[in-house]
């Protein structure tokens, strides 16, 4: 909703019967001719997947943020729209296994090593040291500015900024043990029951919008630019030696570090014809460029560190042809032909090598 200035207020506090609690509360008034919106939530929800081991029940989610909208009228032709929003969340997950593994934990059967949980398609139980939690920081803020340069003619600004971090981390073998036994053949690899996936990425945008108005037309020009970079960290860590020989194998350490950019141009225009009182006809043209620039970095203790860069552009034009009948005022029929684009995507993965070069680019 648009901030006002109106004095208001809301609250609401609600719960449910598997102890979840939410809270939300809005405000709006005045700061001196600044018109405010203010709202705030709470939520916290416990786990509801019963863990047997020592980390907590799985399935808990807490989450809390707020956000904040203030419109200045500077003058009748003028007005500013400042939007901030700030959020946490951290959810608690795991697998619930419907199967065990056939390999043996040392000493132990996966199944022996989970219970009392029983394995199985109707299973709701868990036994794990650890906790699989995601936690989330997420801000953002943006500036609208609007423009009436006359009767005919108005112009739009909009300026935007998010930042997002984000923590992963996963009991991979969901027992309560502190490794997991991938193969007991002629070795076997012991793995470090955290996986740990921080990641960091924020983005900028910046949209202008020229508008126009006529007796039978009705046209916007415009450009948009965005920013988007992301940083991503996969860490784990697993032993290799022989079963049943103590102190046979060593440690093996490695990391995967992604570093990826992608800048967004675009220039697009659309016009509408009046034809007469009941039919119109739009058209419109984008045309955009994406530019990506990305570094792999695998990093571990037993070998070089392997570097993979490139960056690479695709660009594309579309439109799009409308025809639209009003026959009155409740009643609407048209007909559109349209192309969208998809620009070039990425894929990074742990197991990406310098023969995959090609088939990153998709």
């Amino acid at each position: 909703a648009a901030p006002t200035l109106e004095k208001s207020a809301t609250f609401e506090l609600t719960g449910t019967s598997d102890e979840e609690t939410t809270l939300r509360g809005t405000v709006s008034g005045p700061l001196g001719t600044v018109a405010s919106r203010l709202t705030f939530w709470y939520s916290d929800r416990d786990g509801f997947i019963e863990n047997f081991g020592p980390a907590e029940d799985a399935g808990g989610r807490e989450s809390w943020g707020g956000r904040g909208k203030f419109q200045w009228d500077v003058s009748d032709t003028f007005s500013a729209l400042v939007t901030a929003r700030y959020a946490e969340s951290e959810n608690s997950s795991q697998f619930v296994m419907a199967e065990v593994f056939d390999a043996p934990l040392p000493g132990l059967m996966q199944a022996d090593v989970i219970a009392p949980a029983v394995a199985g398609d109707e299973n709701d139980r868990v036994n794990t040291n650890t906790s699989s939690i995601s936690e989330t920081d997420d801000w953002s803020l943006s500036l609208k500015l609007n423009w009436d340069i006359n009767d005919t003619l108005d112009l739009t600004s909009i300026t935007a900024y998010r930042e997002i971090e984000t923590k992963l981390r996963t009991d991979v073998d969901q027992t309560p043990l502190p490794f997991e036994a991938a193969s007991t053949n002629s070795f076997f690899l012991v793995y470090e029951d955290d996986f740990f996936q921080p990641s960091e990425a924020d983005s900028f945008s910046q949209e202008l919008r020229l508008h126009g108005t006529g007796s039978i037309v009705d046209w916007t020009v415009g450009a948009y630019f965005s920013r988007f970079e992301e940083d991503v960290v996969d860490t784990s860590a697993f032993y290799v030696g022989s079963p049943g020989v103590p102190d046979s194998g060593f440690m093996i350490d490695r990391g995967t570090l992604n570093d990826y950019k992608n800048d967004s141009l675009a220039i697009f225009g659309d016009v509408e014809w009046q034809l007469n009182d009941s039919l119109s006809l739009l058209t419109g043209v984008r045309w955009t460029r994406e530019e990506i620039d990305y570094t792999l970095a695998q990093v571990s203790n037993i070998a070089p560190t392997n570097v993979l860069s490139n960056d690479f552009s695709d660009e594309g034009v579309t439109g799009r042809l409308s025809l639209r009948w009003a026959p009155s005022d409740d009643t609407n029929f048209y007909a559109t032909v349209s192309q969208g684009y998809k620009g070039p995507g990425l894929s990074f993965t742990s197991t990406v090598s310098t023969t995959d070069l090609s088939l990153i680019h998709i």
